[in-house]
This record gives structure tokens, sequence and C-alpha cells, in this order.
């Protein structure tokens, strides 16, 4: 069965490009892209988030937020002073959003008697690199540093490679 593809002007370079890069038929690797376009696709969805202040005691300050995308990544940073240290910690997410954002949010915990609980989010236009710090958008206060682990779990998702390159 054959098939026309229409290829604009402004893609040409493109499609040759991606003839030199391997041994499949370029209707393969059109295939192998809408495949992985279309599981991006399903895999996004309405997502509500809880943000602000949960307090042992007194009234609590927590609003939902909602978007449309998907969770690339999850981690947990335990920082306690007990001696499972399980006892503070931060749960963080990074979601991709419909428009191609990335959307991390994240919750500083305590199990501590009177430590509050707070949520906080940020809109990034990239990944952001591992160790950032950012500024939460309910708060304006930092965020811890953003762990690792979580990035290069959201890049994998993503099909990249989390690579510092040196310009030496």
């Amino acid at each position: 069965m054959k098939k026309m593809i229409y290829v604009r002007d402004e893609d040409k370079d493109l499609f040759e490009e991606a003839m030199q890069y391997g041994e499949d038929s370029l209707s393969q690797v059109i295939a192998e892209a809408l495949r992985q376009y279309i599981a991006a696709k399903k895999a996004e969805r309405e997502e509500t988030l809880e943000v602000g202040t949960w307090r042992d005691r007194g009234a609590n300050d927590v609003r939902k937020i909602a978007f449309k995308g998907r969770c690339l990544a999850q981690a947990i940073d335990l920082y306690g002073s007990t001696s499972s240290g399980d006892d503070r910690g931060t749960d963080w997410r990074l979601y991709q959003t419909e428009k191609g954002k990335f959307l991390v949010w994240w919750l500083d915990w305590s199990r501590h008697q009177d430590e509050v609980d707070v949520a906080d989010y940020i809109i990034l236009d990239n990944l952001p690199a591992p160790g950032t710090i950012c500024c939460g958008t309910v708060y304006g206060d930092p965020s811890c540093a953003i762990p690792g682990e979580l990035i290069e779990e959201a890049a994998a998702m993503l099909g990249q490679d989390i690579v510092e390159h040196l310009d030496v």
C-alpha cells in the first residue's frame, strides 16, 4: 500500500536529515514519531493539584489549580531529624502541560506538631536543570533544590539526555 505525504518546503531539510540518521525507512521513522506523539497525547489529562498552607492548628489556606497535561516524574526528598530521617521532606512532581510548558509542584511537609505543610508550584518554558531553586507562584518563597532524579526521569520520558555541553 503506497501513501503520499506532503512535506512543507520549510520542513524539507528536517526530512532529509532524518533519512541520513538510520537504516529505517522514512515511513518507519514517521510511524515511530506518530506512535510517540499519540502516546503523549493520550497521557494528557486534566490534573488538579492543591497549593497553599496546611496548619496543625488554625485555618488552612489552600486552593486548587487545574491544567491539562501529563506527569513526567515524581520524587521525594527526606531531610528529617529522627533516626529514620522520614519526619520531614519534600514531595516533588514534574508535569508537561498541554502547551508544552513544564510545571514543577512541591509539597514541603513535616510530621512534627505545630509545623506547617506548604505546597507551591512554578511554570517553566524548559525542563529545569538538576539543583535549580525556584521561587513559588503562590508565596514567592524559594523551593529546595529540584532533585536530579526528578529531572532525569522526566528527561527519559521525553527521550532526552541531560548533558551539560562544555565549550572548551
